[in-house]
């Protein structure tokens, strides 16, 4: 029979003696109650040792949130646009065919992309050049015409 896991609830029977929390110097204890940041440190009375700790890449948190809570907001607001009209139709691309494709070339793909609404790109006719121009069609998820 396997030992039972250590109990390392403040108040529990064990102590915290050879627990080693990370305790950060960025981030987490910015613009924290002082009384929060406080009831921390009583880890340090059960035995824990505490090590500071730098957490990497903390300046991308809040970009990384809007990163996630945005195509879900997006998407919100794209469906109720779609009660309105069954398609939007939009340019593919900005400009005819490139040779390298960039940032800018994608730009209008990219809602698509983040809001999950299918999208197609269908071919309209040619620049003077005779380089392809396409139109995209973005539609509802699951709605019926």
């Amino acid at each position: 029979m396997a030992a039972p896991a250590a109990d390392h609830r403040p108040g529990g029977d064990a102590c915290l003696a050879g627990l080693r929390a990370g305790v950060p110097r960025n981030h987490y204890f910015d613009r924290v109650d002082p009384e929060v940041a406080a009831a921390f440190w009583r880890l340090e009375a059960l035995g824990a040792r505490l090590v500071e700790i730098d957490v990497p890449m903390t300046c991308y948190v809040q970009a990384a949130q809007w990163g996630l809570m945005m195509p879900t907001l997006m998407r919100r607001e794209w469906a109720r646009l779609f009660q309105e009209v069954n398609v939007i139709a939009a340019p593919a691309v900005p400009v005819t065919a490139l040779d390298a494709v960039s940032d800018a070339y994608v730009r209008l793909s990219s809602p698509a992309d983040i809001t999950g609404f299918p999208a197609l790109s269908l071919p309209v006719g040619h620049d003077a050049a005779g380089m392809p121009i396409g139109i995209q069609l973005l539609g509802g998820s699951g709605r019926a015409w």
